[in-house]
């Protein structure tokens, strides 16, 4: 119970800054989708056990193979695109600008490409970061369960405690149970010496007298 209390209260204040910012983050952009794209690039070029919680975050899905495939798509389609401008480039008499003729269908196929990887991409960072989100703020209604249970645990304790105690000190004022061979008499003041722990004497203060 010491060790679940612990985690119980490390975790809000690990992740709640996080479930913050992404919440922050997604009100920030509720119809974009290539600020999510551009978000899973940054975690995904950042180190795996970064220090930057959101990242941290984004790991979870922006390190799968779909994600990955799609970043790897975007940078190869912008590389054949640069090459075929500086093909373009290299003959003067037969440059169109990349607008017009073959190196302008090229260059429309590349956009398309670029564009499609991003959206892709973007749809499933945002998708992947609402449910990943929604996961969280399960995880912190089940600590809040977790922690009233502790609770509940601790006060079962302590009245457990308490009514041991109360059972201790009512020991010498149970009835005692006579068998057929015994005489139970009446108490008259007497006691024995044995039982002398097991009476409470009220005696009135002789002080100032």
């Amino acid at each position: 119970y010491q060790d679940a209390g612990k985690i119980i209260d490390q975790f809000p204040n690990e992740y709640g800054p996080v479930a913050k910012e992404i919440k922050q983050f997604v009100e920030s952009y509720p119809t974009e989708i290539e600020p999510y794209y551009v978000a899973g690039k940054e975690a995904l070029k950042d180190k795996l056990h970064t220090s930057n919680g959101f990242h941290r975050f984004l790991n979870r899905f922006v390190r799968s193979p779909y994600f990955q495939n799609l970043a790897l798509s975007e940078e190869r389609a912008i590389a054949e695109k640069i090459a075929v401008q500086r093909i373009d480039l290299s003959r003067p008499e037969t440059s169109t600008g990349m607008t017009q003729g073959f190196p302008g269908f090229l260059n429309l196929i590349l956009d398309w490409r670029i564009r499609t990887a991003k959206q892709m991409g973007g749809i499933f960072v945002k998708n992947s970061i609402l449910d990943y989100h929604q996961v969280l703020i399960s995880d912190f209604e089940k600590m809040q369960f977790m922690k009233i249970d502790m609770l509940s645990h601790l006060k079962q304790r302590i009245m457990d405690s308490d009514a041991a105690k109360a059972e201790e000190r009512s020991r010498g004022n149970r009835v005692p149970v006579r068998r057929d061979d015994q005489y139970l008499w009446s108490f008259n003041g007497e006691f024995w010496n044995d039982e002398i722990g097991d009476y409470v004497f009220a005696l009135e203060s002789e002080c100032g007298k």
